[in-house]
């Protein structure tokens, strides 16, 4: 019997070593996590713009100078009770803005929201208007209608919210988007019948 426990005494005491040799272990080569001091100037534009049915837009500049973008967002308004959603497609897929379907149970929508991150912004500097003439302008100009259908079929537990959204960025909060006089990405936005969306500003910030 007794060495039976001596048995298991040192079973236990061998299983407890193993651990606290893992537990080492990870400590000893885990990396810090290195986020580099990022500055990033915020730039706003006020917008008319009234979008009534799906149609793609572009989203171009004038600066010949090649700038990186690090965030997009969107404030405005959807009047009626369908689905009205925003997307920037970079050329390879569509990154989302701003949906007005949310979900019944708590809540949480997607009118604003943290997307895909591809680079850390430590240090934001002032705000800056950007209704002067600046090469770094963001032009938005309507380019064609959508042809293709992008509404989504609602889950039991989603519903539709009209009324006003400010800074929407659900895939666009933290993004490296390059911009120069020669690139040019769409902006595309998906309603649905008689439901409208009206935007009256955006908001980006350029990496310094």
């Amino acid at each position: 019997m007794e060495e039976k426990t001596k048995h298991k005494i040192k079973q236990a005491e061998i299983i407890a070593a193993v651990l606290l040799l893992f537990v080492g272990f990870a400590f000893l080569f885990q990396k810090p996590t290195v986020t580099g001091h990022v500055t990033a100037k915020i730039n706003t534009q006020p917008l008319d713009i009234t979008i009534e049915k799906s149609q793609i837009y572009s989203i171009s500049t004038k600066s010949k100078e090649s700038f990186i973008i690090s965030s997009i967002k969107l404030s405005g308004e959807v009047i009626g009770d369908g689905q009205a959603k925003i997307y920037i497609n970079n050329g390879e897929q569509n990154l989302l803005v701003y949906s007005n379907i949310i979900e019944k149970s708590h809540g949480f929508d997607s009118i604003t929201g943290l997307g895909k991150i591809t680079g850390n912004v430590v240090s934001i500097e002032r705000e800056e208007d950007s209704n002067k003439e600046d090469e770094k302008r963001l032009i938005l100009k309507p380019i064609a209608d959508l042809k293709e259908s992008m509404l989504d079929v609602l889950k039991e537990y989603e519903t539709i919210k009209s009324g006003e959204f400010i800074d929407a960025c659900v895939d666009t909060c933290f993004i490296e988007m390059e911009m120069a006089s020669d690139l040019s990405y769409k902006l595309i936005f998906v309603v649905e019948n008689n439901t409208k969306i009206r935007l009256n500003k955006i908001t980006f910030t350029i990496m310094e």
